[in-house]
């Protein structure tokens, strides 16, 4: 992994706690609808809805708006740290899938691919290994 992407991992890493309710998922309807599948994080460091489920209108409109908190602190911290939205956001992700996914859970990989937690996350490419 390039120097770069262990810099911008721990950045995200030390600024996770920081980040409030844009890291952690305090929620209990967005986190009935993740531990049941429905929802699940991405390696792009946003939410997502898995692919053939329906949440309720309601877990929708929670999920868009932590995304919308992260969005908000991703730009804050990129433009902190000098590295761009994406970066940061994806570097953030690296903890994201690890913490907010418990099992039986899903994610969606780096590749698009929703995958369920059945011994593990496994990190995109270009986080650091744990």
């Amino acid at each position: 992994m390039p120097p770069r992407s262990f810099l911008l991992a721990a950045i995200a890493a030390a600024t996770l706690a920081a980040a409030g309710p844009a890291a952690a998922i305090e929620d209990p309807v967005l986190n009935a609808a993740i531990n049941s599948g429905r929802v699940g994080e991405q390696a792009d460091g946003y939410l997502g809805v898995v692919d053939g489920a329906s949440p309720a209108a309601d877990v929708r409109a929670r999920l868009s708006q932590v995304n919308l908190q992260r969005r908000e602190a991703y730009i804050a911290m990129a433009q902190r740290t000098g590295v761009t939205v994406d970066e940061f956001s994806r570097a953030t992700a690296c903890k994201l899938l690890t913490k907010n996914t418990p099992s039986g859970a899903s994610w969606r990989d780096e590749n698009g691919s929703w995958r369920r937690n059945t011994s593990g996350v496994t990190l995109p490419a270009y986080c650091p290994p744990a």
